[in-house]
């Protein structure tokens, strides 16, 4: 199993931040290739709200190479209560061909209050 868990703006892995509320304060994955043909991607982040109101948010996970290239993409979509923290992540399956080229992640995380 090849473990890989890239800091912010290592090995080209980059946060946008939308908003002022919302904070990625932690992200990694890790690449399991023991399936034939197929490949075990886990991602995970934690996302910190730093303001008094509930906050929807929207997390765009891309998969890059060592180039910045994305190979593969997926969203997420979660509440932050207020001055909470939510760990969001996943396992996702992709063919083994694209699962050799992933060396780190790249999020894009945007934010809305909640009315309520």
């Amino acid at each position: 199993m090849l473990r890989i868990f890239p800091l912010l703006f290592s090995l080209g892995a980059t946060s946008v931040m939308a908003g002022n509320c919302l904070k990625e304060s932690d992200s990694g994955l890790s690449v399991d290739t023991s399936e034939a043909g197929a490949a075990r991607v886990s991602w995970h982040a934690l996302i910190e709200n730093r303001c008094q109101q509930s906050q929807d948010a929207i997390l765009r996970i891309q998969f890059i190479d060592n180039d910045g290239k994305a190979h593969y993409e997926v969203r997420d979509q979660f509440v932050v209560q207020r001055l909470e923290r939510h760990r969001a992540g996943r396992d996702v399956y992709v063919p083994a061909s694209v699962a050799e080229s992933i060396t780190g992640i790249r999020l894009r995380l945007e934010e809305r209050e909640r009315p309520y």
